[in-house]
């Protein structure tokens, strides 16, 4: 018997595999979401602008989930606008030390309960307490600052709008770490 099919068919779906545990449309929004900010405002000579494009577009790539299109956008709205709230309350705050700290504390606490509520609410108070952090720290905001957040906002949307409705890749590794469970990936190696 001619096994040389067969060792090509093993191959071709072991890279497959591989190609898919990358999750290369996820990667290629976190580079746009947290690359493009970063270019427009080095291209402008403003390092202050791209670094806060930048780390907001990384927040909301992190808030990103699989499934449908409107829920995706849902969710980067309700973190942009955690991020937005964070950063007011932040430059508010930031005189005060004893309510900053206590505020900044129970606003991570609370985002630990929220996660059994939903991601959506969990993201937004989770990233919405490191923005109060990262600008309490910052001497002033900027007019430029609270632009360049609108730009790593609009860069996301219009970055998850383009890759439409994305279906989970867990099926994936859930199919291939578990035993007699088969999401029909593999169909070549049982026969079907």
């Amino acid at each position: 018997m001619n096994d040389a099919p067969m060792r090509a068919d093993r191959s071709t779906s072991r890279v497959g595999r591989i190609w898919l545990d990358l999750e290369p449309r996820r990667g290629t929004l976190f580079l746009i979401n947290i690359g493009m900010p970063i270019l427009i405002g080095m291209a402008r000579g403003e390092g202050r602008g791209a670094l806060i494009g930048g780390i907001t577009g990384l927040l909301l790539s992190l808030a990103d989930l699989e499934g449908p299109l409107a829920r995706r956008l849902r969710l980067t709205l309700m973190v942009a606008a955690g991020i937005a709230i964070g950063g007011l309350l932040g430059t508010w705050l930031k005189s005060f030390e004893a309510i900053f700290w206590i505020a900044f504390f129970l606003a991570v606490f609370a985002a630990g309960f929220l996660n059994q509520v939903g991601k959506g609410p969990h993201f937004s108070l989770r990233f919405g307490a490191i923005s109060f952090a990262v600008v309490a720290g910052l001497p002033a905001i900027e007019t430029l600052d609270y632009v360049y957040w609108g730009l790593a906002v609009m860069i996301s949307l219009a970055s998850r709008s383009a890759s439409g409705n994305h279906r989970s890749l867990d099926r994936h590794r859930v199919g291939k770490h578990s035993r007699g469970v088969d999401f029909g990936h593999n169909l070549g190696a049982h026969g079907a």
